[in-house]
């Protein structure tokens, strides 16, 4: 019998986990050899700063279905339902990135196999391509009951010069992942697996890592890599640790951790599959993108959203359709590189033999054990039948008789709620799932089997409140410690959105034709208002995301003519579309002027206006328009650059909260005029100097330490360097007239960034004429 119950427990919390199969060898060698023959045919990278100056577009992303229509191995319910799923997942990503799209048809490459890792390309997607696509899928199948994973993907072709992913593939195992018609608990586990290997395909792939661009270059790093990752040794094991700019901000900002270096990802499997392309489960726990789920609310959180923007590929990433993690936040460096082994305890991890105790995210009952995923830490799983927020449990005996309720708005509290007569049976129970509800300073707990509510004040933290006064017996509720913590949990949905929308932060993101707090009212044509489907919202309400009329927008949307139109994507609230329309910010950034800025420990950085001021001939002035916040540190990250000269800086001063002074020692000392003078703000990608970079094969170099320049070489050669072109440009544009092609070579070498440099002033008509003609043509399109 004991054998039993225990194969019985097992079975509870081990069969919905979801497993993901990208890292297996057979995929990453198809990626390697993927790479290898795009970069054969690919032409010459060129930079993609510039492209960042066109207007994005939402992705366009296009689903060949016909292998699985194809098959008597899918029901035509099960293939709807498939169906449904990607294009939700699909929408999802549409809304969230934009991109340049492409020009004309997406073409396969002619250049490669035509096989991607079990498909056969089709040769109409070669000849002609896919209209109005900026990223095409496959979907096929297997049925393999050999391999425990649900799904696993990957790209199969990527757009020339820039990599971005252009075709990929999602291959499902119906072995594992189960389609069932009204079951929305499981539609959500099945979306959110379509969503985690779509994101495979758009770039969280270790293989893919060289091949994101690098914001300094506007190019591939491709074996200089080693800018944003490194293997390092975590307890014995190799270790891949990412450390591109916006993960290396987000990791130190959620962690609490100035001194962290990055994140590491995953480093344990059965086999070599799930180690590198994921997140490392015992530091972010439950975000999309680790390596398996056991059933919870999965959360995308600002780390994935960091990572897609470090990709290069998007040209905005809205961190509006993330949710938060609270996993691990604000626990400091000893958490991010100790875990469980702290000298601390963290609530996040359990230790042996706890049972019936509250999971992390107070989403469910369950029992501490240890998993090779989470470094050999114990961690709470869930009993599926003790999930608070899964309604359906709430026909379980036990929910009876300990006074315990199910659904979305139910949480886990230490408590000892029973009714009296059942006393003894739960008296080494001491976990239940009550309804709740947070306000500013409380958290009320409601018994609805005894009509009772439980008022938590500020007061209250941590004690044990009795649920009835006149009856003892029936038990004690204990406060949260931290209400902060306990409110802000990934929330989950109304019913998961009843398989017709997505959930973000806790509101339902409604497929069209469908509307309501849980998406589950038939509106084709209009919006829900007080359950009917009318043509538009009455005065005063608005139209949010759920396709319901609402009194107010969610957060990060605003009001715009009677609909909830979602934020900029630098904003977490506002009051319009734009970026300098911000009320508060993501928690990355603090909000300066209307703006949401990235700050580095109290530094704030953002576009500033500025003038440029000439003392004397060794005193320059930088002029703000406003008032700088942190002034003294915003002064200590600065960048000057003087074109002409080769000088030592001696001296910064602070004038006021509005003017810095910058005093120099000048070896070469031409008149000095506040044009000649560039300002950079050097941290997180604002500053966009090209340091010790080659310019026209070796000819003109410089050196770049402690924020200033310290030599340049080949003075005299790269003056006649240019000169040579610029006697070539005139005849070209005498004699042919080529405009555009001398464009593409000035930007492609760079010459104008080098001429602007050094602004040789020579007695040479023709390089007179054409470095004219070049500031001229490239301020008209501001790239200058």
């Amino acid at each position: 019998m004991l054998l039993f119950i225990i194969l019985f427990l097992f079975i509870l919390n081990f069969s919905f986990q979801y497993n993901c199969d990208h890292d297996n060898i057979q995929i990453q060698n198809y990626l390697q050899n993927l790479y290898e023959q795009s970069e054969k045919h690919a032409p010459k990278q060129t930079s993609r700063i510039s492209e960042a100056k066109e207007n994005p577009q939402p992705i366009r992303i296009t689903i060949d279905y016909s292998r699985i229509e194809q098959t008597n191995d899918l029901t035509q319910s099960q293939i709807k339902i498939i169906k449904k799923l990607i294009g939700l997942s699909s929408d999802y990503f549409s809304q969230m990135l934009k991109i340049t799209p492409l020009k004309g048809n997406n073409k396969y490459p002619k250049y490669l196999s035509g096989e991607c890792n079990g498909i056969i390309i089709p040769e109409n997607d070669k000849q002609i391509g896919i209209p109005n696509s900026d990223l095409h899928i496959y979907i096929f199948y297997m049925n393999d009951n050999k391999d425990d994973s649900r799904a696993n993907a990957n790209a199969c072709a990527f757009q020339e010069i820039t990599y971005r992913p252009i075709f990929g593939r999602i291959q499902i195992n119906i072995t594992n992942m189960v389609f069932q018609i009204n079951d929305h608990k499981l539609f959500r586990q099945n979306l959110e697996s379509f969503i985690h290997e779509t994101l495979h395909i758009l770039g969280f792939s270790k293989s893919q890592f060289q091949y994101w661009i690098d914001p300094s270059t506007g190019k591939t790093y491709k074996k200089g890599n080693n800018q944003i990752q490194k293997t390092v040794n975590v307890r014995g094991k190799e270790t891949i640790m990412l450390f591109s700019q916006n993960i290396l901000d987000v990791t130190r900002k959620h962690f609490k951790c100035q001194n962290a270096e990055g994140i590491t990802l995953e480093n344990e499997s059965k086999s070599q599959s799930q180690i590198g392309s994921h997140w490392d489960k015992s530091l972010l726990s439950n975000e999309l993108m680790t390596n398996s789920a056991f059933g919870l609310v999965r959360v995308f959180s600002i780390f994935t959203i960091a990572l897609l923007k470090d990709t290069g590929y998007y040209q905005e990433v809205n961190q509006n359709l993330s949710s938060e993690l609270q996993w691990g936040k604000g626990k400091g460096c000893e958490f991010l590189t100790q875990v469980c082994y702290s000298q601390y305890s963290f609530p996040e991890f359990s230790t042996e033999n706890q049972k019936y105790i509250c999971t992390f995210d107070r989403h469910g009952i369950g029992y501490s054990r240890i998993s090779s995923t989470t470094d050999n830490c114990y961690v709470v799983d869930a009993y599926l039948t003790r999930i608070c927020i899964d309604q359906s449990n709430q026909a379980n005996e036990n929910a009876v008789k300990t006074m315990q309720y199910y659904g979305f708005d139910s949480r886990c509290f230490t408590s000892t709620s029973t009714q009296p007569k059942y006393q003894t049976i739960y008296k080494d129970q001491r976990s239940r799932c009550h309804k709740f509800k947070c306000d500013e300073n409380t958290i009320t707990v409601f018994i609805p089997q005894i009509q009772t509510q439980i008022t938590c004040t500020q007061e209250d933290k941590g004690k044990a409140l009795d649920i009835n006064k006149d009856d003892p017996k029936m038990g004690q509720i204990t406060c949260p410690n931290d209400y902060n913590d306990f409110c802000n949990y990934s929330k989950p949905c109304r019913d998961n959105c009843s398989s017709n929308g997505i959930c973000v932060r806790g509101f339902c993101i409604c497929i069209k034709g469908f509307g309501g707090e849980n998406c589950s009212q038939n509106c084709p044509f209009g919006v829900i208002f007080n359950s009917d489907c009318v043509s538009q919202c009455p005065e005063g309400l608005f139209q949010g995301p759920d396709n319901a009329c609402r009194k107010q927008c969610p957060s990060t949307y605003y009001n715009s003519n009677g609909k909830c139109l979602i934020c900029n994507s630098q904003c977490l609230e506002c009051n319009g579309g734009d970026p300098n329309q911000c009320t508060a910010c993501h928690f990355v950034d603090v909000l300066m002027e209307n703006q949401c800025v990235l700050c580095n420990g109290d530094v704030c950085y953002k576009d500033i206006e500025y003038e440029i001021l000439i003392k004397q001939q060794n005193l320059i002035i930088i002029q703000f328009q406003s008032i700088i916040y942190n002034l003294q540190k915003y002064m200590d990250n600065i960048v000057v650059l003087i074109e002409d000269f080769t000088y030592f800086e001696i001296e910064r001063t602070i004038i006021d909260n509005k003017q810095i002074q910058l005093k120099f020692n000048f070896t070469r000392n031409p008149p000095l005029i506040s044009t000649r003078v560039d300002i950079y703000f050097n941290k997180n990608n604002y500053l966009r100097i090209k340091d010790n970079k080659k310019f026209i094969y070796n000819i003109f170099t410089y050196e770049y330490e402690q924020n200033q320049i310290v030599n340049i070489q080949n003075y005299q050669k790269a003056i006649i360097a240019l000169s040579i072109i610029a006697f070539i440009f005139t005849i070209v544009i005498f004699f042919y007239g080529q405009l555009q092609f001398i464009d593409g070579i000035i930007e492609k070498y760079q010459l104008v960034y080098m001429m602007k440099l050094i602004s040789i002033k020579q007695n040479l008509y023709m390089y007179v004429f054409i470095y004219i003609y070049i500031q001229q043509s490239f301020q008209s399109r501001n790239i200058l």
